[in-house]
């Protein structure tokens, strides 16, 4: 396994970037699937589906979820133990993977958990009318 940005990477970036993205869509879809249940009041859901199809940028402040890497809640991740999830050594992680491969490895993430949340919280909107 190789990383093209460094020479002495024992890790295949592209890999790393795509198991981060499979990560987050995991967690955001079950992320969003906890924002609305079977005592959820219906105008609530066709406001949520109001919102979306309006492109309403207060969406997210009220069905978006929290921050994917803030570690906010008990089960949630940070940086540091995505990275773990992904089978990055502790040990030598800033030499072996650049900044900017943490970088992108953790915006695949964060931008696979939130539209996997956006689309199962519609989904459950939808599906519970």
């Amino acid at each position: 396994m190789t990383n093209t940005e460094s020479p002495r990477c024992t890790y295949d970036l592209d890999a790393l970037v795509e198991e981060a993205r499979q990560l987050g869509a995991d967690h955001g879809k079950a992320s969003g699937s906890w924002v609305f249940d079977g005592n959820t009041d219906p105008e609530t859901l066709r406001e949520c589906l109001r919102m979306d199809e309006e492109g309403d940028p207060e969406f997210d402040d009220h069905w978006g979820g929290m921050d994917p890497l803030s570690g906010e809640w008990a089960d949630g991740l940070t940086p540091e133990t995505l990275f773990d999830a992904l089978g990055v050594e502790r040990e030598g992680r800033e030499e072996e993977l650049s900044e900017s491969a943490r970088d992108e490895i953790e915006s695949s993430y964060e931008m696979a958990f939130r539209d996997a949340h956006r689309d199962e919280v519609l989904r459950t909107a939808s599906a519970s009318l």
